[in-house]
């Protein structure tokens, strides 16, 4: 092409991510930022998704479009943010990075508050990710509250059991779960499923799985093992 803008890089790029050809999406980056074309946030968002599925390896090239993007006006745009997050997630990056991101949000959206929460959910920080969870549903938005959704509970559930006191707060997340009326959602279902099984709570999971009217291979292995 003779003449290359912002958008016809970023649509290049895209195509590349989604593709699953990391590296070449980095060459690309590149190849942009030497024309002395600024990325705009679809271009910094698939390049931080590229980098988060070569993890490990893509952390360094994350932090630094992490340094970049801190010095454009996408620092704070929600957008960026939520990317950057579920990065330092993926590639199993510093925990305080991810919360530096989360802080700086002008303003965050339940996108915002699941990144963080599963962040915290990977490394087993079940203190943290209900913390979390209450100021969600507190003031989550700048001033009203965000209500939880599967990908809320998927993380909880999760996160679950690591605590201390996993029996006891996995059987809370039930009656949240059911109140919410995601029990019957597959991603959360499955969580549950496998959440008791793994308790050894096997009467709490047959009794959940009866109720899924959607299944997947994770329900479905836990099950043939009690059968």
């Amino acid at each position: 092409m003779p003449s290359r803008n912002s958008v016809t890089w970023a649509c290049l790029i895209s195509g590349y991510a989604q593709s699953g050809v990391p590296e070449k999406v980095w060459v690309l980056f590149r190849c942009m930022v030497r024309e002395g074309l600024m990325p705009n946030h679809y271009v910094f968002g698939s390049v931080l998704r590229a980098c988060q599925e070569h993890r490990p390896s893509g952390l360094k090239l994350g932090m630094q479009i992490h340094g970049m993007v801190s010095k454009t006006r996408y620092a704070g745009d929600v957008v960026v943010s939520n990317v950057l997050i579920s990065m330092y997630g993926g590639c199993l990056g510093s925990l305080d990075d991810a919360f530096g991101v989360f802080d700086e949000i002008n303003l965050r959206n339940s996108i915002s508050w699941n990144s963080i929460m599963s962040v915290c959910s990977q490394r087993g920080n079940a203190d943290l990710a209900f913390e979390l969870f209450a100021r969600m549903q507190r003031d989550g938005g700048s001033g009203f509250s965000i209500k939880p959704n599967e990908y809320t509970f998927g993380s909880l559930i999760t996160v679950t059991c690591s605590s201390s006191d996993s029996g006891s707060l996995l059987e809370q997340m039930f009656a949240r779960v059911t109140k919410s009326g995601f029990l019957y959602d597959l991603y959360v279902g499955s969580a549950l499923v496998s959440g008791f099984a793994r308790l050894g709570l096997t009467d709490h999971a047959i009794n959940i799985f009866r109720q899924m009217t959607e299944r997947n291979v994770v329900s479905f292995e836990w099950f043939d093992g009690w059968i």
